[in-house]
């Protein structure tokens, strides 16, 4: 009976390990393939091989923003909206250009067509709107990854696509980086000042989880930044270009 019931735990062990590690083992699998095989459409024409630029090619636009969007029909034509009216009011009086990338993350629902109608609507002079779906859901890292592999900017800027940030906020994190070379090569923004506001809205339980999840994250990376996971964040074009290739490798 003693060795019934330890196969049956080692058995159940293996199981749950199993089906923790299969959505890492299957991310590691899609990073090793190249991009474009993992795309089922585009709003734009790309040759072969085109979609991620080389290394050594001058950007193309002042900035790129990548949106990760998954199931976002009805949040994203407003934030889309917000963000191409403040992109082109930078564009009047300078030479400011820009493309906004949206990465639809395998939606099941209307996500591509909504990001579709919006940018056509929508009278652009100074930038472009590029719409990329990939094949399946595989979670919202991958889809920034994949933006940030196929952006064309100098500086380059993760945006939510619920529009919990302002975009005006993207000229703090512009301060932020500064002109000088030796200057940060990445900037995050952060909600942490409204921390004590969402502790009273939120439910104790979820304000436990955060607790835990913040005590991980300082264990495992440490560093003094105070919100991780807030969706924005401004990339320099050398710095996004050296951190993805050391990170997942460009195909």
């Amino acid at each position: 009976m003693e060795v019934f019931i330890l196969l049956a735990f080692g058995l159940t062990t293996v199981a749950i390990v199993a089906f923790f590690l299969k959505p890492y083992w299957d991310w590691r699998c899609s990073c090793s393939k190249p991009l474009e095989s993992q795309i089922s459409r585009t709003s734009f024409q790309c040759s072969p091989g085109e979609l991620v630029p080389a290394p050594w090619k001058a950007p193309e636009v002042v900035l790129s923003v990548v949106v990760p969007a998954y199931n976002e029909e009805y949040r994203l034509p407003q934030m889309l909206d917000e963000t191409l009216a403040y992109l082109e009011s930078r564009g009047g009086a300078t030479s400011f250009s820009y493309e906004v990338i949206v990465v639809d993350d395998g939606s099941s629902d209307g996500t591509y067509a909504a990001a579709l109608s919006t940018s056509r609507d929508a009278s652009l002079q100074h930038g472009e709107v590029r719409i990329i779906k990939l094949l399946v859901n595989r979670g919202k890292g991958f889809a920034v990854r994949a933006g940030m592999l196929a952006a064309r900017g100098q500086l380059l800027l993760m945006a939510d696509a619920d529009g919990a940030t302002s975009i005006r906020d993207l000229e703090r994190l512009e301060r932020a980086l500064g002109p000088k070379e030796d200057a940060p090569q990445i900037a995050f923004g952060s909600r942490h000042h409204l921390r004590e506001e969402a502790l009273t809205k939120r439910a104790w339980y979820r304000n436990v989880l955060m607790v835990g999840f913040h005590f991980a994250v300082w264990i495992l990376v440490g560093g003094s930044v105070k919100d991780t996971q807030c969706g924005f964040k401004l990339f320099k074009a050398n710095a996004t270009c050296h951190y993805w290739i050391q990170i997942t490798g460009v195909n």
